[in-house]
């Protein structure tokens, strides 16, 4: 029997996502259209370039801040990609993922809602294109690349020096390892402005299929290539744990994390990671 208690905790967990994703929503879609709009000339009659600088920095910033603000209550995740790479190692319940990724889903559509209210229909800008400049196929890469920036970056500095960290957390190495994990929000961010930097002239930089539906919800029609930004995620949220693997010899290093930096300058972060009955690694 599930007590009262563990259903509140989940409870929060779920709502702390729902509520980041929003939030990072928020942000990709008015930055975007923020960026876009600045673009324009005082007559609006024609464009001056559309640099993708402004609005990577918005959003990797983003990630990083709401990852600090909510990973002690759900680990930050904010993006299904997250969520599945996490699940299939171990690192998160299944049954909570699920209910992560449909809060981050309708967590997204409500924050392009309301950015596209604020700032009206002709000034939004999701960000994501309706035709690519590129290939269908060229596309479907770049956003699996993407998200294996992203993956990666969650795995070596969130998973991996926690999860190899001496287990008695008394030597120096064993302290660094823990005060990188939890900072990972930081080159986590780092990542995604990176990733940006780099696709999103070509495909918007989706690599977060919560963030592409809650961006093009309120569109009147649905880009053809739309799939590129659900297959392309999830398969790196696949591939990435195999890179893992070769690495380490293990695809659910979940199982090296509990009871791990239980020292006194760790306590903090284990606390902030690790939960009852899962784990959800700090993303986010």
């Amino acid at each position: 029997m599930v007590e009262v208690s563990e259903v509140k905790k989940i409870a929060r967990q779920i709502f702390a996502e729902f509520m980041a994703t929003c939030f990072f929503v928020c942000v990709v879609t008015g930055s975007v259209s923020a960026a876009k709009y600045s673009s324009m000339t005082p007559d609006k009659t024609e464009g001056l370039p559309f640099q993708p600088v402004g609005f990577s920095i918005a959003i990797g910033s983003a990630i990083t801040i709401l990852a600090f603000a909510i990973g002690d209550i759900s680990g930050g995740h904010m993006n299904p990609s997250v969520t599945l790479t996490l699940m299939i190692t171990g690192n998160t319940n299944p049954f909570l993922g699920i209910g992560y990724m449909l809060a981050q889903t309708m967590g997204a559509i409500m924050g392009g809602g309301l950015i596209r209210g604020a700032v009206g229909k002709d000034n939004y800008h999701s960000g994501i294109p309706y035709d690519l400049p590129c290939s269908t196929a060229g596309g479907f890469f770049l956003e699996f690349f993407g998200t294996t920036i992203l993956l990666f970056t969650v795995f070596m500095v969130a998973i991996w020096p926690s999860s190899h960290a001496d287990k008695s957390g008394n030597d120096l190495r064993s302290f660094v390892k823990s005060i990188v994990a939890s900072t990972a929000p930081i080159p986590i961010g780092l990542s995604i402005v990176v990733a940006h930097l780099t696709i999103a002239p070509f495909t918007g930089s989706g690599i977060n299929p919560a963030r592409v539906v809650g961006g093009v919800f309120f569109y009147e029609d649905m880009p053809v290539h739309f799939w590129i930004y659900w297959v392309g995620p999830f398969l790196a949220s696949i591939f990435v744990p195999l890179l893992y693997f070769t690495f380490y010899g293990t695809l659910g290093p979940v199982q090296d994390i509990k009871g791990l930096l239980q020292s006194d300058q760790n306590q903090r972060f284990s606390d902030a990671v690790l939960s009852k009955d899962s784990v959800n690694v700090e993303m986010v």
